[in-house]
This record gives C-alpha cells, structure tokens and sequence, in this order.
C-alpha cells in the first residue's frame, strides 16, 4: 500500500482508497454500581496479594483506590454552618483512572488549559514546521495474552519518550554510539510533544498517541527510528492536524478510557499497571507549560450567608434530600457575584474588563474542611 509524506494511504489509480483506521470512542458505556463492585472486589484481591508479596505501600493505596472506586458518586458527607445554621451535603468522587466520570472531568479541565498552548506555540508556525498527530505502536505479541506488568509500561514509556526527543525537543536529538539518544544543547529547534497511553482492546497491544510540532520528518525515517528504539516495532502513524482542539481532545480521551474488555480481572490489573503512572506527559516547548493545581487549603463558604462550614461526618441516605448540594450552590453564588462584576466594568476601558475572574473549578470534593 503506498503511502504519502504523513503515512496516508494514496488513492489508487482506480480511484478506490485503502481502508484507514478509524478508533471509535464511546462514553456512554460507563461500569454500572454492579461492575463497580466486581472490579473493587477484584482490586482487593490484587492488594492482598502484594501485601503478601511485601508491598504494603502499593497494597494500602490500591485498597483505597477500591473503595473510592466502588463508592464514587454514592456517597455524601455532611457540612453545616456555624453562623446561620444551614446544612449541606457533598458527594464524594474517587479519581480513579478506571472511572469514567471523573476521567471526564480530569478530561474537560486539561483541554481548558492545553488547547491555549498549542494554539499558542502554533500561530506563529516556522517555515517547515508541521502540528501533527502521532501514534507509536508496539506488537501485539510483545507480552502474549497476559497483561502488561509496570515494568512492561516503563520500557514503552522509554521508548516513547526517546522517539519524541529524538525527533520533536526542545533540542536536536541524535544518536549516541552506544545507541541511546541525548539531546544537543548547542541546536534548539523549538520542537514539543503532548502524548497519552492507550491499552487497546483484549489488552493485547498498546500505543502512545501524540501531539507534536516540530520540523517535518519523513515517514519512513520515524518508522525505521521507531524499530531501531524498540528491537521489534514498527507501526507508525503520522497525520496533520487542522484543528488543535479536536486534536487535543483526541488524545486526552484516553484519560477516560479504560481498557476495553470483558475481563474484570483484567481491567483491575490495569488499575494496579498505571497506579502512580502519568496520565500525559509533555516534552520540548510543551514541558512544564501546564499543570492542574490542587485546591487552595482555604474553607468552603457557606451558599446562604458565606460563613464558615465545619465537617459534619458521613450522611446517612435518608438525609441526602433534606440537605442543600453544597456545590451547585456555590456555582449559582459564583455566578452571581461574576455577573455583578461584569456589570460594573461594563463602562470600563478593555484593560479593566480583561481582569474579570475565571470560573471557579470544582471537584465533588476539594472543599477543605476544619475538624476543629
């Protein structure tokens, strides 16, 4: 099949096509509060088992990664306020990189902040510099039928990593003699990668879908490249990107999707395979040039009178009702106070208007509350 300069099937002289691979991407097919449980359950098991093996540290977060898991969304605490007495209730979310939700959420807040980035980085496109979308992957038959392990993860997170300094850094990349590379700090190209993990389905192969910019690269040099790096793969994929954003969403899809498969066991290892792992790297101009920061270590106010909450405990269901939702209370509040605002700058210069206050961003549960 013959291919373009981006690795893109050519028309054949008849006029047919090639057929392509298309990913379809689906969230609407999120575990049910029974699946939830069979996986947890599956999660403890795993943590027993490296707790016998001597693990404790691993063992003790993948316990409390099951049950945030299994109770995500199912649980609420409660809060009230000191100063008018009213009550609220949270419910809590688990962040957990099987779930579906919160793998949204995680989603929808690094498209806000990495689509300006790229945008940014790419207005201004250097003569000869392309923004594409690349996908590395490795054989099917590396790890047979049985799950990737960390180590098996670390090795392709190396690979990855040295096939976009060598060709997209911060710095030209080359070859050392003994077969590593390192990068030129005397040739600044100006290049940088975004790139995601996927486990695909079965758990049979995995890829690293990539954003990058940087100078245009011939297709069968990044395939030979990819060989020499891993010893045994060469499937690459390379095409240009028109749209930032959707290119963004693409890879950070990924977040929150996990492995496709009708093994619970499977998707519980997978669970233990990427604890502690990076959800997206970056690399080149893109290193370091976001990050989500956690919670300011501030008090929740209160909707109704903006005082104080204090910590109540968890709530029993027949309470949940009875209760204000802490949190879309306090985005109807924000939005308020936002419009107040925007209305007395109305008559300012532009410079004035520009300062007005994003959004504030709320998880289920990042209000830190006093014990006290």
């Amino acid at each position: 099949m013959d291919v373009n300069l981006f690795g893109e099937p050519v028309p054949a002289k008849d006029g047919s096509q090639a057929d392509t691979h298309i990913d379809h991407f689906s969230a609407e097919f999120d575990y049910s509060d029974g699946e939830r449980f069979i996986v947890a359950d599956r999660m403890r098991k795993l943590a027993a088992k490296l707790s016998q093996a001597g693990d404790s540290k691993r063992a003790v977060s993948l316990l409390t990664e099951a049950d945030r898991y299994q109770y995500c969304r199912q649980l609420e605490v409660g809060r009230y306020c000191e100063r008018c007495r009213s009550k609220f209730s949270t419910k809590v979310s688990c962040r957990s990189r099987l779930c579906e939700r919160c793998g949204r959420v995680y989603e929808k807040k690094l498209r806000q902040k990495i689509v300006p980035i790229v945008r940014r980085a790419t207005s201004r496109r250097k003569r000869g510099y392309v923004l594409a979308l690349l996908t590395l992957t490795v054989r099917t038959d590396r790890w047979g039928d049985r799950m990737p392990d960390r180590d098996d993860i670390k090795r392709l997170y190396k690979e990855t990593s040295a096939m976009l300094r060598l060709n997209y850094g911060k710095f030209a990349g080359k070859w050392t003699r003994t077969g590593n590379i390192r990068e030129d700090r005397k040739r600044k190209i100006g290049a940088g990668w975004l790139c995601t993990l996927e486990v695909g389905k079965d758990n049979n192969n995995a890829h690293c879908h990539a954003i990058v910019y940087g100078p245009y690269r011939q297709f069968h040099k990044l395939r030979s490249a990819w060989e020499r790096i891993t010893g045994d793969s060469m499937v690459v994929d390379i095409r240009p990107i028109h749209s930032p954003s959707e290119a963004v969403r693409y890879i950070l899809k990924y977040i929150c999707k996990p492995p496709q498969t009708d093994s619970y066991d499977r998707v519980a290892e997978y669970a233990m395979m990427v604890k502690g792992t990076r959800r997206l790297r970056s690399g080149g101009i893109f290193y370091n040039a976001f990050t989500l920061a956690k919670p300011d270590s501030v008090l929740c106010q209160c909707a109704v009178c903006g005082g104080s909450l204090r910590y109540e405990g968890p709530l029993d269901p027949s309470e949940w009702g009875s209760r204000i939702d802490l949190f879309p209370a306090l985005r109807a509040m924000q939005q308020a106070h936002l419009e107040a605002v925007r209305l007395a700058l109305a008559d300012k210069p532009a410079e004035a208007r520009e300062s007005l206050p994003a959004q504030m961003s709320l998880w289920q549960d990042d209000c830190q509350i006093s014990l006290n």
